[in-house]
């Protein structure tokens, strides 16, 4: 995740929170199945429907940036105390509009498949297709441009009237442009807020679909008890697409603009989030997991097992992959048991690790460099390069269950979990990361992830670069 900067003025600050109360609608719907075809084969299908919806006030539309000193709408106190400037910076939480995303949430999933027995071996064969899409919509989005130019407002010397600037340099930039007032408590008119405000949604779609066998079964029987043997087999697709109305790449023409406009500003002040096609994941996948009785209503143990498993993986995404578990469990007497288990584990990165588009929203960040909170655009990306984690597992546990207290059970277990290429995010706003990047004097490959308007070595503590983005 990186940042982009954008300072925030001391004076002409508006607080305004979002509500306590939202709204939110759920509905699911749930089928279920069975037919026995014959005594040994049964026959099932499973259908279930869930649908969300919710509303949410956030918070308010905030407003900052740089505004002219000869602004017609700034009060005269203020443009006589603020004589000898041609600028300053304004910040400003807009109380008459909030962003208010909605989003809308449809969910379907289908199993179906024969399940049975076979001279003692149950076997299950299914098939599964689930659809998941959500849709999020903005309304209330802000046209950074729109705004830029509504906010640089001046006096139309041939009617005397207050006009946008670039309505008066260059008309076809902005047709329609509406001077905006930001001095005062809903000083806004409604056309100022209806020119600048541009609704934006995303929608996003998930598929899986799946094929999986298994079969389980006693191998034989030993002095202690049944060899079981389980074998199993799944192939499954996964896919990902997003269409989306507003992208993170979308910026604003300047011509025409003299302030709060440049190459790198956003197109809209928050929520965006950029298109992804079509994504696949395939995975194919075989197992084989054994549990062996050792010792039964012996002196040493009431019971003695081991157990062991192994999986083979293939992700079309990111290769192949070979986990394996042994374990085993040791039945002392009717009161205690002893278990322990080793594993070698893996994680493939998701859809959303691998392929999720750019997504850009505003907020506040602690900048250490600065020494200052300022607003800022937090932006989130994928990365279509990352390998599957690694893990390998010790766990070792003991259950006590008292004859002398009927009911009562005395569980503890110790877990030792390494973690190798482990995937997480990593953002500017984290202050070890930016410790990283002050301790290196702004060269460390972790200084990218903060982007300012400014070189790291022309920024001075405590002090806030007088430019926008």
């Amino acid at each position: 995740m990186g940042h982009h900067r954008h300072p925030v003025g001391r004076r002409g600050r508006l607080l305004q929170y979002g509500l306590a109360q939202e709204r939110a609608a759920a509905h699911q719907l749930f089928a279920r199945l069975d037919y026995e075809v014959s005594d040994h084969v049964m026959a099932y299908l499973q259908g279930s429907g869930t649908f969300n919806w919710n509303h949410n006030s956030h918070q308010n539309i905030q407003i900052s940036g740089t505004l002219s000193t000869s602004n017609p709408y700034l009060p005269s106190a203020y443009q006589t105390a603020m004589a000898g400037s041609s600028t300053f910076t304004f910040n400003k939480m807009l109380q008459r509009v909030a962003y208010q995303p909605e989003s809308q949430s449809n969910q379907f999933f289908f199993l179906g498949g024969f399940k049975g027995d076979l001279g003692g071996w149950k076997w299950d064969v299914g098939a599964t297709y689930s659809k998941a899409t959500q849709k999020t919509l903005l309304p209330n989005n802000v046209n950074n441009g729109r705004l830029a130019a509504a906010m640089d407002a001046v006096i139309n010397p041939a009617n005397g009237q207050i006009a946008c600037r670039v309505t008066l340099t260059n008309p076809s930039a902005y047709p329609g442009c509406v001077p905006i007032n930001l001095f005062g408590v809903g000083s806004e008119s409604q056309a100022a807020l209806d020119y600048i405000i541009q609704p934006t949604s995303f929608t996003a779609t998930t598929t899986m679909k799946d094929i999986s066998g298994s079969i389980t079964g006693a191998l034989f029987r030993s002095w202690a008890g049944d060899v079981k043997l389980a074998f199993s087999a799944e192939m499954r697709q996964l896919s990902l697409k997003i269409d989306s109305t507003a992208q993170p790449t979308d910026h604003p023409d300047c011509t025409g603009l003299t302030s709060n406009c440049t190459a790198t500003t956003a197109l809209y002040r928050s929520n965006t989030q950029a298109n992804i096609p079509l994504a696949r994941q395939t995975v194919s996948e075989a197992a084989i997991e054994a549990e062996v009785p050792l010792l039964a209503d012996h002196w040493l143990a009431k019971a003695l097992n081991i157990n062991g498993a192994a999986r083979f993986a293939h992700y079309d995404t990111s290769g192949n992959a070979f986990t394996w578990k042994l374990g085993g469990v040791w039945h002392v007497n009717d009161e205690f048991t002893l278990r322990v288990t080793q594993s070698r584990d893996f994680r493939a990165p998701n859809l959303y690790d691998l392929f999720a588009p750019t997504q850009v929203n505003p907020g506040n960040m602690y900048d250490l460099h600065t020494n200052m909170t300022a607003a800022s655009y937090q932006i989130n990306a994928s990365n279509p390069n990352l390998k599957p984690e690694k893990g390998n597992t010790i766990t070792i546990g003991a259950v006590y269950k008292p004859h002398w207290l009927p009911g009562a059970s005395l569980a503890v277990d110790y877990y030792n979990i390494r973690i190798t290429d482990a995937i997480q995010s990593l953002g500017g706003g984290n202050l070890a990361v930016q410790r990283l990047c002050e301790t290196a004097g702004g060269n460390s490959p972790y200084c990218s992830l903060l982007d300012r308007p400014l070189p790291f070595q022309q920024y001075e503590r405590g002090q806030f670069p007088n430019r926008l983005l």
